[in-house]
C-alpha cells in the first residue's frame, strides 16, 4: 500500500489534520511479494500480544527502507544477520510474523529514517514510554522533524494472550537487562497547554545462544 503524504513542518504543523497511517496486517510471507520496490516504513508482529506498560501490542519492530520489497524479502528468510527477536519469535516460519507497510515513495532515505524514528516515538507516547522491543535507536538518531503532529497510527487489536517481557524472554530462551534509555521527545498536553520533556527507553533483551525446544512460562 502507498500513501501521500503532505510534509508540513514548523509551529503551524500542529494546527492541521494529521494523516492517518493504518497498520494493516498481513503475513510476512505474503508481505515481501506484495510490497513495493520503492521506498517506505513497515511494521512488524509478533504472534501473541506484547504487554508495554499497561497497554498491549503485537508491534515489535518499526523499520524503514529505500526498497521494502527487498527489505521484507530479507526478514522473510530469518537469516542470522536479521533482527534477533523476528528470528526468535518466527521460531523458523515467517508466516508466524505480521507484516505491514506503507510506500514513500517521494522520500529520500534520510527523511524515511526520520519518518522512522518519528513512528517509533508516536508508539512509544502510546505505550508506557517504550519504544517496540526489536528497535534500540540511540539519541543521536533523533529527527529533526516533528512527526508526532503529523500523523496518527490506529493498529487494530487483536485478541489473544498478553506476555510482558519477562515472560517472553523466559518463554524464547534469552535474557532480560534493564531498560535503557533511547530518546527523549518533547510531549504536548494539549489539555494543559504544556510542553514537557519525557524520556523514552528501549527495552534491553540479550540474545544468547538458542536453546532447543521452547522454555514454558513461569
Amino acid at each position: 500500500m502507498e500513501i501521500g503524504i503532505t510534509l508540513r513542518g514548523g509551529p503551524e504543523a500542529a494546527e492541521g489534520p494529521k494523516t492517518e497511517l493504518l497498520v494493516a496486517w498481513q503475513t510476512l510471507s505474503t508481505a515481501h511479494h506484495s510490497a513495493p520496490s520503492t521506498g517506505g516504513v513497515y511494521w512488524l508482529g509478533a504472534p501473541l500480544n506484547l504487554i508495554y506498560g499497561q497497554t498491549v501490542s503485537r508491534i515489535f519492530y518499526i523499520g524503514s527502507s529505500i526498497n521494502l520489497r527487498r527489505r521484507l524479502a530479507g526478514h522473510a528468510q530469518l537469516g542470522p544477520r536479521g533482527n534477533p527477536l523476528l528470528r526468535v519469535l518466527a521460531e523458523g516460519d515467517p508466516s508466524r510474523i505480521l507484516c505491514a507497510f506503507h510506500g514513500l515513495p517521494h522520500l529520500k532515505e534520510v527523511r524515511l529514517r526520520g519518518f522512522e524514528y518519528g513512528l517509533a516515538k508516536i508508539f512509544a507516547v502510546a505505550h508506557g514510554r517504550l519504544i517496540p522491543y526489536g528497535n534500540q535507536m540511540p539519541p543521536d538518531n533523533e529527527s529533526d522533524e516533528d512527526w508526532g503532529d503529523q500523523l496518527r497510527v490506529t493498529e487494530p487489536e487483536i485478541p489473544g494472550e498478553a506476555l510482558a517481557p519477562e515472560v517472553v524472554a523466559a518463554r524464547f530462551g534469552f535474557s532480560l537487562g534493564a531498560p535503557c534509555h533511547a530518546y527523549s521527545s518533547l510531549v504536548i498536553d494539549p489539555r494543559a497547554g504544556t510542553a514537557t520533556d519525557e524520556s523514552i527507553y528501549s527495552i534491553n533483551f540479550r540474545f544468547e545462544k538458542r536453546r532447543r525446544g521452547r522454555v514454558a512460562p513461569a
